[in-house]
């Protein structure tokens, strides 16, 4: 089951981070969200390198990219960019 997590991961990294379309023009701070949501795809416990801090902070739920859902922009947490991230 987790081989297959990975592999959509792989793919989804690929096909939307990776492969940002010409026409696509992303902000750092889009860019930075759409890497937590498409981490998402793996379950939290996998993701054992990255800082509990920040896993708190900007890892909403575990589960396919179909369960991820952003909050309302007033309540969302600081950008992955602030001093967190330093």
């Amino acid at each position: 089951m987790i081989d297959k997590k990975y592999l959509e991961f792989g793919k989804e990294f690929e096909e939307r981070y990776i492969e940002q379309g010409s026409e696509e023009n992303r902000t750092m701070t889009e860019t930075l969200d759409l890497g937590w949501e498409l981490l998402t795809i793996l379950p939290r416990e996998e993701l054992d390198r990255v800082n509990t801090k920040l896993l708190d902070r900007y890892y909403r739920k575990t589960g396919d990219k179909d369960t991820y859902s952003k909050k309302p922009e007033d309540s969302r947490p600081p950008a992955a960019t602030d001093s967190l991230m330093f």
